[in-house]
């Protein structure tokens, strides 16, 4: 990645991850993305979520990966460190709210998924490579040919 983190790029990454996640009928879930410095950026949460409890539960997940010190591209459950092509730490971007995988007919996505797709499309606002195209009425399943 090549920028920052801004206000407009957290706030777009985390309403696609929402849309995401409210299109399966799944357990709601809440979303932070955080800047170098571990404050929230944006937080955002769907109807049903305990603000609190699952605001708390982001920002450990946040501290947690940004503590983890490693070479390559990192993850926590439900949590990914954001970096730039020089490896510096410019955040993350964690998900909260899903516990088990209750569809077995059809899987929703869980936590690190989520966490995962918002971490790509934060990628390509970042970059500019691609300008990602999503409508209100794509499934989750959709998305994958975008990443």
């Amino acid at each position: 990645m090549n920028g920052m983190i801004t206000l407009e790029f957290a706030l777009e990454a985390a309403i696609e991850v929402i849309k995401i996640a409210g299109s399966d009928g799944d357990s709601p879930i809440a979303v932070g993305i955080a800047g170098a410095n571990r404050q929230l950026i944006v937080y955002l949460a769907m109807d049903g979520i305990k603000l609190q409890i699952f605001q708390n539960s982001i920002l450990k997940k946040i501290a947690t990966v940004m503590k983890m010190e490693e070479d390559r591209f990192m993850t926590f459950h439900g949590a990914f460190v954001i970096r730039d092509r020089d490896r510096r730490i410019m955040g993350a971007i964690g998900v909260s709210g899903r516990h088990s995988n209750k569809n077995k007919i059809r899987p929703t996505p869980q936590n690190h998924e989520l966490a995962q797709k918002g971490y790509e499309y934060l990628n390509v606002l970042i970059t500019g490579e691609k300008r990602p195209s999503f409508n209100k009425e794509m499934k989750h399943e959709d998305l994958d040919r975008f990443f």
